[in-house]
């Protein structure tokens, strides 16, 4: 109740998630020191009715005193809480499908022509022997692991597919680098929007 609701430090410390203190103290001490040029965290905090509720709050420093220290804190608090909720699905959504293609020994790529960026799923790198954090291969890197033989049919075949047409069913080697090789069988998908302009193909 706005009217009898008296907010304190203290209290509001109290209400944060104890999982989130610790990052949600660094990031104002952070930003009232000058390492970090804005105020902005996202944290748990519980309502009144007990439940926690996820939070995006951002703050600026409005008023100093003539040693520069702060005075006075302006910002704004967003319930963020159904965000929250569809990003953890989403989370468990993709956990789920590494699991399955590890599995079944499959792996999931997509490029966006929109934003001109790809991705690749876990399993799709370790396909080609490669790990996560070094990131998706360039064309002519991605080509280099592909077998000699398969190279120049492959890379016509994804200019088609980039073109927006769909190829004949197409079986490749690569040699990935931890050694050997396997033969992959990929099933491509070309996504258009109304004009029939190309925007993503997997």
């Amino acid at each position: 109740n706005p009217d009898t609701f008296i907010e304190t430090n203290a209290a509001w410390i109290e209400r944060l998630h104890p999982d989130d203190r610790e990052v949600t103290a660094k990031a104002y001490s952070d930003y009232i020191t000058g390492w970090k040029p804005e105020y902005r965290v996202e944290f748990r905090q519980r309502a009144n009715d007990g439940n926690w509720k996820w939070i995006l709050s951002l703050g600026k420093m409005v008023e100093r005193d003539a040693e520069d220290k702060p005075l006075r804190m302006m910002g704004t608090h967003t319930d963020i809480t159904e965000r929250k909720r569809m990003e953890i699905e989403m989370m468990d959504i993709l956990t789920n499908l590494e699991a399955a293609e590890e599995q079944a020994g499959l792996g999931s790529w997509y490029f966006n022509v929109r934003i001109n960026k790809g991705w690749w799923s876990r399993q799709m790198y370790q396909l080609f022997g490669l790990e996560p954090d070094q990131g998706i291969p360039g064309n002519e890197e991605y080509l280099e692991m592909i077998h000699p033989e398969d190279r120049e049919l492959l890379a016509r075949t994804l200019t088609q597919i980039s073109q927006g047409d769909l190829p004949e069913k197409l079986d490749f080697r690569i040699n990935p680098k931890q050694g050997g090789v396997r033969i992959l069988s990929p099933q491509y998908r070309v996504e258009k929007d109304s004009t029939g302009r190309v925007v993503r193909f997997s």
